[in-house]
């Protein structure tokens, strides 16, 4: 499904007004300044290991790593926003089990 965006002309002319200040800003700067900025950030780069997502489990030895912690507030903050007082003292229940 494809997403519509309205613009309205307030946006419109907000946009065109950070275009021209950016043109404005790229005709004063030196050139050089930026040849030299863009080898300080690809050099930057190279030595930057690079970073792994939080999202995604970390497989170590063929066991997947959990993280404990982030777990059980997650399952936390789902029975805050659970009306069913059963199932909430159903899960707290068998997570005071299993940390005994």
């Amino acid at each position: 499904m494809r997403r519509i965006y309205y613009t309205t002309p307030k946006k419109k002319q907000l946009a065109q007004e950070a275009l021209l200040n950016m043109r404005k800003l790229r005709r004063t700067l030196d050139p050089d300044v930026l040849d030299h900025a863009r080898g300080i950030i690809e050099a930057h780069q190279a030595h930057t290991p690079p970073q792994t997502d939080e999202g995604v489990p970390q497989i170590v030895d063929g066991k997947v790593s959990v993280d404990r912690r982030k777990n059980l507030s997650i399952i936390m903050k789902f029975l805050e926003t659970q009306p069913d007082q059963a199932l909430s003292m159903r899960v707290r229940t068998l997570l005071n089990e299993a940390l005994h």
